[in-house]
């Protein structure tokens, strides 16, 4: 059987009441539709700042948004509270598709996880400009990911991550509809 992709999924939600509410053919294409849209401005933002990484005379700020917007997108998608593609896929009963990227968010770099690294990255740096770790709790006092991501290891395992995400989302994405 091929890989599932976005493409694949029944016809079918599921009401307040967790009971199956067949979904119209237009509600169906308009659920994986935007999702599908949003995996690929991931991957476009993704593959706009390899390239743009490798040119040396890039300013950095324009360094900087594309990496703000990819931590964005991840935390939103996997990340924060509603978890749009986690709320998406359940809908649908498809939410086994992102198995493997919940593995590459539990990724273990120094003594936290790729995803935590990008979520506070992300509300450090990013969403919450007054952001103080003495509100944040015992998992934001356990780290540094600033002091963290200056260590080559921890960055490699960083990069490489962000790719196997990037990869896994490929995978989800049809391959006649193109990218």
């Amino acid at each position: 059987m091929p890989n599932p992709t976005l493409f694949s999924w029944y016809n079918f939600t599921m009401n307040k009441r967790d009971q199956p509410v067949a979904l119209t053919e237009k509600e169906t294409e308009y659920k994986i539709g935007s999702l599908t849209l949003s995996f690929k401005e991931f991957i476009y933002g993704f593959e706009t700042l390899k390239t743009l990484a490798a040119i040396d005379e890039t300013p950095k700020h324009i360094i900087l948004f594309y990496h703000n917007a990819i931590y964005q997108y991840i935390c939103a998608h996997f990340l924060l509270k509603d978890k749009l593609a986690f709320k998406v896929l359940k809908e649908v009963k498809k939410e086994f598709l992102l198995l493997e990227i919940q593995k590459i968010l539990q990724t273990t770099i120094s003594n936290t996880t790729f995803g935590e690294i990008i979520r506070q990255k992300r509300n450090k740096t990013f969403v919450h400009d007054t952001y103080s770790s003495s509100y944040a709790g015992d998992v934001v006092r356990s780290f540094n990911p600033f002091n963290m991501l200056k260590e080559a290891d921890c960055m490699r395992k960083l990069n490489k991550a962000i790719i196997n995400l990037h990869d896994e989302l490929m995978k989800l994405l049809p391959k006649d509809k193109g990218y």
